[in-house]
């Protein structure tokens, strides 16, 4: 945490002596998992570090929190994947494998079930409840492969080699088979896959392609052949996807049928380490080598805010689901919480309803800068600007009616809740209506 005036540190998250590999949330936002060459917990709210879990002889390359946040996963190496009680810290079993590494975790929505990638070898689901493994898919690839369950806890994705398989979980049934151009190297950038929330899997593989699955047929939505992509990152809606590739960068909105929408078609000077989508949808975070964070306002496609974190290499980071925090793992061993509300250039408050105004007006600009500080500074003025920027959504025109609702969900207060459930009932744009019911009920599910 950082204070906005002097832009000194004020609350830092130390304790590994090595890398930070991998940072997962828990789905309410309230604790922060990050992998090392062990695993630390921390209460987002305080810092304080509820445990440290010793378990693993090396690095920590993977971890997966389950959607009910009562269970961390951790894979290392050869060793067996590990469990534990993210509240209390307390160590729940293993699941043996004989495998060379673990690429990748991921718990099934709802379910207790866990995938587990293994390179050079292929998959296995496990029920984490009573510690057995479901089923397990031997391709026999000198390959990496990679896993991630679809969004209804009934399917599963494996990539490797030239193809992506789709298994029924707990069966393990093969329902699909894709294939694509370019065979996977071993890289451990190469073969990541994504699900869009409405369970359509988007696989962008290093042929440059983007492809959708559905009910056992695939379709091609965006070639990019420069981008030699290392993974791809979709908004919570599915409706925006975000690219890191070597060569080129950046953001596109997919607009089904075979069509797209280029933000950003390549994003300048600066290789992206990792990239996210906030909650909204309405920015995306990107981190360099250098230790930047560039903050992107997804609708204009342009940087509205940058951020110098000290971290060195800035490897990981996830966004807090209430929208207005961002995390971040450097290579210096810290993790940082950003205040988005707070930029390095965050505007003071306003005092008045006069002031109020002075700040709406910014958010009608075409400076993305110039309107960012105003979201934060309007979101830390609270009641004042309620009505306002109730009423800039209500009649507003992008962006303005954008940024305020952003504003809103930075504020997160119960007088914003309010606003928010206003809108969703009485705004004649559906996709506004949709936003603010989503966000609605993302902030209603954290105060709970």
């Amino acid at each position: 945490l950082w204070d906005t005036k002097t832009w000194e540190s004020l609350k830092t998250a130390r304790g590994h002596d090595e890398w930070i590999y991998s940072v997962a949330f828990s789905p309410d936002g309230s604790s922060l998992a990050a992998a090392s060459n062990d695993i630390r917990v921390f209460d987002v709210g305080t810092f304080r570090q509820p445990f440290a879990a010793a378990g693993h002889r090396d690095q920590v390359d993977a971890l997966a929190v389950s959607s009910d946040g009562r269970r961390l996963a951790s894979g290392a190496g050869r060793e067996p994947v590990l469990l534990w009680d993210l509240r209390s810290g307390k160590r729940l079993g293993g699941l043996s494998h004989w495998c060379i590494s673990i690429t990748s975790l991921d718990f099934a929505p709802g379910t207790d079930c866990l995938a587990v990638g293994y390179s050079h070898f292929g998959l296995g689901v496990w029920d984490t409840a009573t510690q057995t493994l479901l089923f397990d898919k031997k391709v026999g690839e000198n390959q990496w492969q990679y896993v991630r369950c679809a969004p209804d806890g009934e399917h599963v994705a494996l990539s490797h080699g030239e193809m992506i398989r789709i298994l029924e979980i707990p069966s393990g049934k093969q329902s699909g088979l894709i294939y694509h151009r370019s065979r996977l190297t071993n890289n451990w950038h190469n073969g990541k896959l994504a699900f869009t929330p409405d369970g359509q899997v988007l696989a962008y593989m290093n042929d440059g392609t983007v492809r959708r699955w559905l009910n056992g047929k695939q379709t091609v939505l965006l070639r990019r052949p420069k981008y030699r992509h290392r993974s791809p990152v979709f908004s919570r809606d599915g409706r925006l996807i975000a690219l890191d590739g070597y060569e080129k960068r950046g953001f596109h909105e997919l607009a089904p049928p075979n069509r797209h929408q280029p933000l950003v078609d390549e994003a300048p000077d600066r290789e992206w380490w990792w990239l996210g989508f906030s909650p909204s949808g309405a920015y995306a975070a990107a981190g360099t080598g250098e230790g930047v964070i560039q903050i992107w306002e997804v609708a204009t496609g342009r940087i509205c805010a940058t951020l110098q974190s000290g971290q060195g290499r800035s490897r990981v980071a996830a966004f807090v689901p209430d929208g207005r925090h961002l995390a971040t793992a450097g290579r210096d061993t810290t993790i940082l919480i950003w205040d988005l509300a707070s930029s390095p250039q965050a505007l003071p408050i306003a005092k008045n309803t006069s002031e109020v105004r002075k700040l709406l007006k910014r958010l009608k600009g075409n400076d993305a800068q110039a309107a960012f500080r105003a979201v934060g500074a309007l979101a830390r003025t609270g009641e004042t600007a309620l009505r306002p920027l109730r009423d800039t959504v209500l009649r507003g025109k992008p962006p303005a009616r954008l940024r305020a609702l952003s504003a809103l969900e930075f504020m997160g207060t119960p007088g914003a809740l309010e606003a928010l459930g206003f809108l969703a009932q009485r705004h004649r744009d559906k996709d506004i209506k949709r936003t603010a019911n989503e966000t609605l009920s993302r902030l209603q599910g954290l105060r709970r």
